[in-house]
């Protein structure tokens, strides 16, 4: 029994055109189901190549990056880092609050104010480390800061 288009558009509703092809070639219903089940088969199969080469390129990428990352720490944990400035004066941080105030201080100095007008410079223009050395000061009188 020849099949008819109104089969053919039953069994395949969303493909219009492999309706008509299949008509065309006057495809019986049971070879037109098979031919589409083979199309969808090999669809699926180019999806899941595409998808396995997409894993593979961003496995390989995931390698590198980790790659790189481990390059990074071991230079990181070698390398001699420099000491951060301090961002509310500008020097880098010293062995104490003494040091530091020193350290400051010295700048002052440079630029021609006399030492004593320096140190009270840096006491009044820094006063968080004022209360460090202050209290760094007791601590090694053998009293409490605070």
């Amino acid at each position: 029994m020849a099949v008819t288009i109104q089969d053919l558009r039953a069994a395949f509703p969303d493909d219009p055109a492999f309706v008509v092809d299949a008509a065309e070639r006057g495809l019986e219903l049971v070879d037109a189901k098979a031919e589409y089940a083979d199309r969808i088969m090999a669809a699926a199969k180019a999806e899941r190549e595409k998808a396995h080469q997409a894993m593979t390129a961003m496995e390989a990428r995931l390698a590198a990056a980790t790659a790189e990352v481990e390059a990074l720490k071991t230079r990181a944990s070698s390398a001699k880092l420099q000491p951060v400035p301090d961002p509310t004066t500008g020097v880098p941080p010293a062995a104490s609050a003494s040091d530091e105030v020193e350290q400051l201080t010295r700048q002052y100095m440079q630029s021609g104010m006399p030492a004593h007008e320096a140190h009270q410079r840096v006491m009044t223009k820094f006063p968080e480390l004022r209360e460090r050395f202050v209290a760094e000061a007791n601590q090694g009188n053998g009293r409490r800061a605070g």
